[in-house]
């Protein structure tokens, strides 16, 4: 009988504890680790009225939102217009929004110097002495007190989303069950149903919320994701982009593609212009080239 020494019995009980927690790592820990993440992405209300934390979160979001906006000034408008040239876009941009958070931007408003100025005492003070009660700032000031894209509306220009919790199916998580209790956009909309619809996707739901911000877990690169823009009064679907990096973790980025704005596409044909007029506006403008795909 061969005895091991003591180093052997060291080496051997090791390689059994690593053996272990690998066997633990691979068959218990992943299921462990999905449901956590299942648990705290469940939209839900606890027992004593507070809120998970994916709920919180989509409520009070901790962070500071930055928005660019990009425009197109048509250089040439005469030449457009009256010669039928093709328009000569320069894009200019971005713009960046002050930064705040998003609740103060949209609804809740925030402190701005001027706005704070125009409605203190001493302007109104002034105003009544030097200009007859009417305000000596010569340019026109809003009758708002903060500065705030629909400051003291209270959330309510949009309509009412119902959605889906994820409870029963995490990967139906923020699907939108309906929209201004609607399950499909007003007929006078789109001329086709197709584009009236509120699109599906890969796990048969009907739309996700308008930011497209709400997707399931484990995405992979052949997964399309729908999501509905309230604003642009349409859905969209974004497929995979790229592949990138965000803060050190590697990503898989997603974007809407040219085949959803195509509109001499087949499946588009709902978002074109009818032409009611039925007046030709470019008679000279040359027939569009065959869309070639590379």
């Amino acid at each position: 009988m061969v005895r091991l020494r003591l180093w052997e019995w060291c080496t051997l009980i090791f390689s059994l504890v690593c053996l272990l927690i690998s066997i633990f790592n691979w068959s218990i820990v992943p299921s462990i680790y999905f449901n956590q993440v299942k648990k705290h992405l469940e939209f839900r209300q606890n027992k004593d009225y507070s809120y998970g934390y994916s709920t919180f979160m989509l409520s009070q979001p901790p962070i500071n939102n930055v928005m660019r906006f990009f425009f197109f000034n048509v250089t040439n408008p005469d030449e457009m217009i009256y010669e039928g040239a093709k328009p000569m876009l320069k894009e200019t941009g971005g713009y960046a929004v002050i930064t705040h958070s998003v609740r103060e931007i949209l609804f809740d408003g925030y402190n701005d110097p001027l706005l704070s100025i125009s409605h203190s005492q001493l302007i109104y003070v002034l105003s009544g002495i030097l200009n007859g009660g009417d305000n000596i700032i010569p340019i026109p000031i809003p009758p708002m007190l903060k500065m705030g894209f629909f400051q003291g509306y209270n959330n309510t220009r949009d309509e009412e989303y119902l959605v889906n919790t994820g409870k029963n199916d995490i990967n139906r998580l923020g699907e939108i069950k309906s929209w201004a209790n609607r399950t499909s956009l007003p007929e006078n909309w789109w001329s086709t149903k197709s584009a009236r619809s509120i699109n599906g996707s890969v796990v048969d739901c009907d739309l996700y919320l308008d930011s497209g911000s709400f997707c399931k877990m484990n995405l992979q690169k052949t997964d399309k994701l729908p999501f509905f823009q309230s604003f642009m009064c349409r859905s969209f679907t974004k497929t995979f982009l790229e592949e990138t990096v965000v803060h050190s973790i590697p990503s898989y980025s997603y974007a809407v593609p040219y085949e959803d704005y195509d509109t001499t596409a087949d499946h588009n044909i709902g978002f074109r212009y009818e032409n009611v007029e039925k007046v030709n506006y470019y008679p000279n403008w040359p027939s569009c080239p065959e869309l070639v795909i590379l």
